[in-house]
């Protein structure tokens, strides 16, 4: 008989989660000392500060969008609904370690902000995002079927602005959050929140993307807006497919569609490992292309 395949990027994916060895073993198999050396980076991979894993490019790859008339896309949620999670209960940090994604990385490599580790958010996609997402149904959330997806609310906001400050004393010379990973910023309040933490904690640095552009119909957009031209340096939020010249991001299906002005993000064309060794998306104001996958 021939032996079952363990998928080592299943393995590590799993144990970022805080599964347990036992846990991961019921999912995969395999025997405890071979997943322990799977996790450790001993078999299957080279060892890398970077991220656990192994980034690929875009290559070959084809884009995966559910139906229109899915559940999902109808009610405005995550496709995975068990991996939304309660942030009072949760038993873990919400704010994760870059190291655990390949896309991401573990602390930024050059420019202005080298040498600060990166931290994760991720909320519950299309429940935080604006029905106007060009990425409704696109979005790359549909394909992440082990991540944590934290409840927005009271609960939430409480856990960051504990842990944020806990980072800020940690890291002395400065830490960077990316929000997010899944889902967009979700109320004026919670926008807020974030002006307040750069405030009082001079060491918090973000980057990320928001589909909230619309600040005349938008209230949630106009006070982000606000925040993103008063704090660029701190905060470099780029606004996903805006008709905007600067701090902005357009989707390609090819890079042969992106705009002369706009660079298409260099990870997902595999010529960086993640965007700890990038630092575009932060450093400059030029449009960004994604190829949508």
């Amino acid at each position: 008989m021939r032996a079952r395949t363990i998928d080592h990027d299943q393995v590590r994916a799993l144990h970022a989660e805080n599964l347990t060895v036992p846990q991961i073993k019921a999912r995969v198999g395999g025997s405890p000392a071979y997943l322990r050396l799977i996790i450790k980076g001993k078999v299957g991979i080279k060892p890398t500060n970077i991220s656990r894993q192994s980034a690929l490019s875009l290559a070959g790859r084809p884009a995966k969008i559910p139906a229109f008339d899915t559940s999902a896309i109808v009610e405005g949620r995550t496709v995975y609904r068990s991996t939304v999670v309660d942030p009072g209960s949760y038993g873990f940090d919400v704010l994760k370690s870059g190291f655990n994604s390949s896309k991401i990385g573990k602390a930024v490599t050059k420019g202005r902000w080298k040498g600060f580790p990166i931290y994760t958010l991720t909320l519950e996609e299309r429940a935080t995002c604006p029905l106007s997402c060009r990425h409704w149904r696109s979005c790359y959330g549909n394909s992440m079927q082990h991540a944590h997806r934290l409840a927005r609310g009271a609960a939430l906001e409480a856990r960051l602005e504990q842990e944020v400050r806990a980072l800020g004393r940690r890291h002395r010379r400065g830490f960077v959050v990316r929000l997010h990973v899944l889902g967009d910023f979700y109320s004026v309040a919670y926008v807020a929140l974030w002006q307040r933490l750069l405030a009082e904690v001079p060491q918090l640095h973000v980057f990320g993307f928001s589909a909230r552009w619309d600040a005349e119909r938008d209230p949630i957009a106009a006070a982000l807006v606000r925040l993103v031209l008063a704090k660029w340096n701190r905060f470099a939020i780029r606004f996903s497919d805006a008709p905007i010249d600067e701090c902005s991001t357009v989707s390609v299906e090819t890079p042969l569609q992106a705009p002369a002005e706009a660079i298409v993000c260099p990870q997902q064309l595999g010529r960086t490992v993640a965007c700890a060794t990038c630092g575009l998306c932060w450093q400059s104001k030029r449009p960004v292309a994604f190829i949508t996958h």
